[in-house]
């Protein structure tokens, strides 16, 4: 489908865990990584994202935090950490890197005004997280990302980068932006 939209894109798979140890050799080339890997897996965000921006890569988080909302933050050169943007600690587990980020991704609650619980933030373990968010959201994201991705590679203006980030709620008619403060999720 790419191919037919641009016959001269270069499309490279990797087929292996994207860690520290293997992400290295999928970012040469790259002008710019969009962060689409599962929510679960956490450490893999971080691995990406952390040596993409050590290559001064731009690289385009998006998220579907809970609801009927989507967020959108991006790293690169010139930009705070992904763990000073979010708070983690280098000896945080697992699971507090997973809470720190998906608050961090949703800095303002929306959707803890109208869901009961939302199961990332209060999973007690990993088997429990899971996403709750309606379908159109992730369309919404998607929209965000390309956006964003138009924007840089297009030159069309500079991206706006973290701790900066964007975020909308769909149900409550609510845009959050915030263009400067350093925001931990907390």
């Amino acid at each position: 489908m790419i191919s037919d939209i641009n016959p001269e894109a270069q499309i490279r798979t990797l087929a292996a865990p994207i860690n520290a140890d293997t992400v290295g050799g999928f970012l040469d080339g790259l002008d710019l990584v969009i962060d689409a890997i599962d929510g679960r897996d956490i450490e893999a965000h971080y691995a990406l994202i952390e040596a993409a921006t050590a290559r001064g890569i731009y690289s385009i988080f998006g998220g579907v935090p809970a609801g009927f909302g989507a967020s959108l933050t991006v790293f690169g050169p010139g930009a705070v950490t992904m763990r000073e943007c979010f708070g983690v600690a280098g000896d945080d587990d697992r699971m507090t890197m997973t809470r720190k980020t998906f608050a961090g991704l949703a800095p303002v609650p929306h959707a803890q005004r109208y869901l009961p619980e939302v199961p990332v933030l209060d999973a007690v373990d990993e088997s429990e997280i899971s996403f709750s968010s309606v379908s159109s959201t992730l369309y919404l994201c998607t929209a965000l990302a390309v956006t964003e991705v138009l924007c840089v590679l297009l030159d069309r203006r500079p991206p706006t980068l973290a701790p900066a980030f964007l975020q909308i709620d769909l149900l409550l008619k609510e845009l959050a932006i915030n263009n400067s403060a350093t925001h931990t999720g907390h």
